[in-house]
């Protein structure tokens, strides 16, 4: 049996998602699939050769896929002839989506975007299965596809990736993502930095990501109100496996990630590989989160969303490191329930039975 992976986004490149559809793949071919991944692409404004190209691309995948194969749409999909021609063929349509749609968790919505997402709910409502990350969007879409067949993964890792033989630990809480559209709480974060650097003026905080220059700018001024310039390093993008680096270097590992709608749907595939670096994590109790992770037993989660409570979690770790570390090596046992391998045989039973 072969998975026609159908995507209109960009692969692979450095963003979540991308990493996530890699781990996916993996998981496939450890379940014994063949896979084929198929980018349909984006459609830009102006530009009729790219458009008639897509056109084509999302009409020809309808007539490659082979009965008794898999047709797997990863994130969303506005294409619904697609899949319309895919299920007159008979074949086996599912659907993987890590976020509530984008008109729900952005601020503003482009009318094209907002278009695009409705496209794609319509074209859900043909899926035989769906794959998630959270209880939070199976609930949300269950309506949408029509099906009550759904698998959650919350995250995926690489484990091998995560050795950490020969590391020099620094005096260094890591963090990595993307910082703009406050996903995940990167002020509060530096709030609370600045009051544990108070008390602890020898740590420093890296910050590993990009955003819109206008947040690096008020980022940037943050940095300096406290006048913590030389202990706040701003990295800008860097490739994975230098974030990887990073990430295993660092003493402590924070995710101040807020209260909002996008929170509270989906799961921070950032926090997998944290704790698959066997570091101790300090998280807020976001979403899904305290599903999965207990406070002082395989991880530290803040009481709150207040830099305050963050900032205490961050000192209790440093006054008790040793006790830190076990729980650290706790957090990754956690991590390694949801290896790429560790999942293939929930993937290939749930395939197999969609």
């Amino acid at each position: 049996m072969k998975i026609h992976i159908i995507t209109e986004e960009k692969h692979p490149n450095l963003s979540a998602s991308s990493i996530r559809l890699s781990l996916l793949i993996k998981s496939f071919n450890h379940a014994h699939f063949d896979t084929q991944i198929n980018i349909i692409g984006h459609f830009q404004k102006g530009k009729l050769i790219e458009i008639l190209k897509k056109v084509y691309l999302s009409l020809s995948i309808s007539f490659r896929v082979k009965k008794g194969d898999i047709a797997f749409f990863y994130g969303a999909y506005s294409l619904p002839w697609t899949i319309i021609l895919l299920k007159i063929r008979g074949i086996k349509v599912i659907f993987e989506r890590t976020e509530f749609p984008h008109f729900m968790i952005l601020s503003q919505t482009k009318t094209l975007t907002y278009l695009k997402e409705a496209s794609s709910i319509i074209s859900m409502r043909f899926s035989d299965a769906f794959i998630t990350c959270t209880e939070t969007l199976a609930n949300y879409y269950s309506g949408k596809t029509k099906t009550n067949k759904n698998l959650i993964i919350p995250f995926l890792i690489q484990p091998e990736l995560f050795n950490t033989d020969n590391i020099q630990k620094q005096k260094q809480i890591g963090y990595c993502g993307y910082m703009g559209n406050n996903k995940d709480g990167i002020f509060c974060l530096i709030d609370a930095f600045a009051k544990t650097s108070i008390l602890y003026p020898e740590w420093t905080l890296k910050l590993m990501g990009g955003a819109e220059e206008d947040v690096i700018t008020k980022i940037k001024q943050k940095i300096k109100q406290f006048n913590l310039q030389d202990k706040i390093i701003l990295t800008g993008n860097i490739d994975h496996p230098t974030v990887i680096k990073n990430l295993k270097e660092s003493s402590i590992l924070a995710l101040a990630r807020p209260n909002t709608k996008q929170a509270q749907g989906g799961f921070p595939s950032k926090l997998g590989e944290y704790l698959a670096t066997g570091t101790p994590v300090v998280v807020t109790p976001a979403g899904e989160i305290p599903k999965y992770l207990s406070d002082g037993l395989n991880a530290y989660i803040a009481k709150d969303f207040e830099p305050e409570a963050f900032s205490e979690k961050l000192i209790e770790i440093i006054q008790n490191y040793d006790k830190a570390k076990l729980i650290g090596i706790e957090g990754k046992k956690i991590a390694l329930e949801f290896s790429y391998i560790s999942v293939s045989s929930k993937i290939e039973n749930f395939i197999n039975n969609a």
